[in-house]
């Protein structure tokens, strides 16, 4: 599945949810989504870890497009779901699916 990371985020106004002094995109939400530390990662394995940096590494980190795999995106949005409110959630998730 091809995930444009520029696409950008607005508020419920439709004014820009911004990342700094930056709006923020997909790639920043899938960003730190896959690399923020939650409070159940220490559950998991380093295995399960090194998966997560893996997909950022390889899939995100200086791209514009993402081509990701199924599995990859159900983990994506598992993390999103977690790391965001519903502003974020359901932008993403509308991308995603």
């Amino acid at each position: 599945m091809k995930i444009n990371l520029t696409t950008t985020f607005a508020d419920q106004l439709g004014g820009k949810i911004k990342n700094g002094e930056e709006q923020l995109t997909m790639g920043d939400v899938i960003t730190s989504a896959l690399l923020t530390p939650m409070k159940e990662d220490d559950k998991l394995s380093g295995e399960e870890k090194a998966e997560l940096f893996n997909i950022w590494f390889d899939q995100i980190k200086d791209k514009k497009e993402a081509d990701l795999k199924p599995e990859q995106v159900v983990k994506i949005k598992e993390r999103i779901g977690k790391a965001y409110a519903q502003i974020i959630v359901g932008q993403s998730f509308k991308i995603l699916n």
